[in-house]
């Protein structure tokens, strides 16, 4: 229940894991009711904000919300169509100027 006595919706819960050493663990997990890209971009941007290098390589579900939010925080690419455009353009070996 919120403060207000009113029941809430869904609740996600984001992580963030590391592994090092062999050794897996959290580096950073929000709690939310929102599952959309604005929402998880803007909390991504947030933990980089400490400081933090961004990740080589991640790995994640399928969720749109989730990879739109990843490519937008951690890549120079505004949307996840023009990132998977490039990517397809890479594997195809086609001239772009984007990239």
């Amino acid at each position: 229940k919120r403060p207000d006595n009113n029941l809430s919706s869904h609740l996600f819960l984001y992580e963030g894991v590391m592994e090092a050493y062999g050794k897996s663990f959290t580096v950073l997990s929000m709690i939310s009711e929102q599952h959309d890209t604005l929402s998880i971009c803007m909390w991504l941007k947030r933990w980089l904000k400490c400081g933090v290098k961004i990740p080589k390589m991640v790995v994640s579900d399928q969720s749109l919300a989730l990879m739109s939010a990843l490519v937008q925080s951690f890549t120079q690419y505004d949307s996840l169509e023009n990132y998977l455009i490039t990517c397809f353009q890479i594997i195809m070996n086609t001239n772009s100027n984007n990239l």
